[in-house]
Order: structure tokens, then C-alpha cells, then sequence
């Protein structure tokens, strides 16, 4: 029987930040529209929310959060 061994990285809330914010410019750009505008037209009922979609307002939720909790973007 083999062991799976799970490693863990801390990372901060800045960073994962970052990151989601790379992940919303690939959708952004792959959809040619800002995750504000998908937001409201899923709401609206203008845009069908897919699996794509669902994912992509998932990370826009969790970024929101993320901003709240750890202030505006860094500029680096």
C-alpha cells in the first residue's frame, strides 16, 4: 500500500490575490469582458452561467473577499 504525503506552503493573502487576479485576466481576456460585467450579466440573466463560468465567479468571489480582507493590490 504507498502513503500519499501531502505538503502544505503557506502562502499570504496578498499573494493568492495575485494569483487569483492572474486567473481572472485569462478568463477576462478568453471572454473579452471584465468579471464585474460577467457578474451583473449572469445576474441579469444576459449571460448562462456554464462550469467555465460558475469557476471563473467563483475566483472573482474569492478575490473580492481576499481585497477585503488584505487591502487594495499591491504595485510592484
Amino acid at each position: 500500500m504507498s502513503t500519499t504525503t501531502i505538503r502544505r506552503r503557506q502562502v499570504s493573502l496578498a499573494d493568492h490575490a495575485d494569483h487569483t487576479r492572474t486567473v481572472l485576466a485569462g478568463y477576462e481576456h478568453r471572454y473579452r469582458c471584465s468579471s464585474s460585467d460577467m457578474l451583473n450579466a449572469v445576474r441579469a440573466g444576459k449571460a448562462r452561467e456554464t462550469a467555465d463560468i460558475a469557476v471563473w465567479m467563483f475566483n472573482y468571489r474569492v478575490l473580492t473577499r481576499l481585497e477585503a480582507l488584505s487591502g487594495p493590490p499591491r504595485i510592484v
